[in-house]
């Protein structure tokens, strides 16, 4: 172990100045960060490869409730998100998300303008077929 802190002394000048403990931490504590970086780093690019993104507008909505349904059920409920704008348009519809499931949403319209539309996107992962 000895030959080790030698070998780490003669790249880093300053690391054989310190007491045996505190090369026994750092090395420790690199070790640790080197795994955990490697670990982030792998289990990221592998989730992601399999998110997917579908989106669509809602027109001609009426005040109430609404059922609408994506066009690939997702494995589990995705990360949905709803905007009142359209394009370059905005438009004013009050709405609530009662239900989120993995093959749809259910809103509740409780005040719109005739013509306003929502529009909406969803992330997640795709439920594979058996």
């Amino acid at each position: 172990m000895d030959n080790f802190f030698k070998s780490i002394g003669a790249l880093i000048p300053f690391f054989s100045a310190y007491p045996y403990w505190v090369k026994i931490l750092a090395t420790v504590w690199f070790i640790f960060t080197a795994i955990f970086l490697a670990t982030l780093i792998f289990s990221r690019s592998s989730a992601t490869s399999d998110v997917i993104v579908q989106n669509g507008v809602l027109e001609n909505i009426d005040i109430g409730k609404i059922e609408v349904y994506y066009p690939n059920p997702f494995s589990s409920p995705p990360n949905l998100n709803i905007s009142t704008s359209v394009g370059k348009k905005k438009y004013y519809v009050d709405f609530i998300i009662i239900d989120q499931r993995s093959d749809g949403f259910k809103l509740d319209i409780g005040a719109l303008t005739r013509g306003d539309k929502l529009s909406w996107e969803a992330k997640g992962i795709i439920k594979k077929e058996k």
